[in-house]
């Protein structure tokens, strides 16, 4: 993160939130507003642990509120690969924003069929795509 105050020890979980508390000037020496930002990588082994979560993809709802508990705007992004998630909030605003995680076991997997001519292929994933020139087989 590019906050000036934040807590090093492990993020808090409260109710099936994971919460990390951030602190900055909301004001640049230059009257301008500051934009913070904050990446975290971490074992999805283990936010399945804290979780209770079976070993399925993962989907996450992040939120940036303030104190008062109303979302900021910011830029939000989760990704599982390799078993490490990465979590990714840009282009909020500070004084004292809360960063707020909270995850979820991704949809159930599907499998659809795809051919290119002859040639048949089962492709399975929560949301299977048929991959280039096969087409979904009805």
């Amino acid at each position: 993160t590019n906050a000036l105050i934040f807590n090093r020890n492990p993020p808090r979980l409260i109710g099936d939130e994971i919460q990390f508390l951030l602190a900055s000037p909301h004001l640049l020496p230059n009257s301008q507003a500051t934009v913070g930002n904050f990446h975290l990588e971490a074992s999805s082994s283990m936010l399945r642990c804290i979780y209770g979560l079976p070993d399925l993809p993962l989907f996450a709802e992040i939120s940036v509120v303030n104190d008062a508990g109303i979302e900021k705007i910011a830029t939000k992004t989760f990704l599982e690969k390799k078993g490490v998630s990465y979590i990714s909030v840009n282009n909020f605003s500070y004084s004292v924003p809360k960063i707020k995680i909270k995850l979820y076991q991704s949809k159930k997997r599907s499998t659809i069929n795809c051919v290119k001519g002859k040639v048949k292929k089962s492709v399975t994933g929560v949301r299977p795509v048929c991959p280039s020139g096969y087409k979904k087989a009805s």
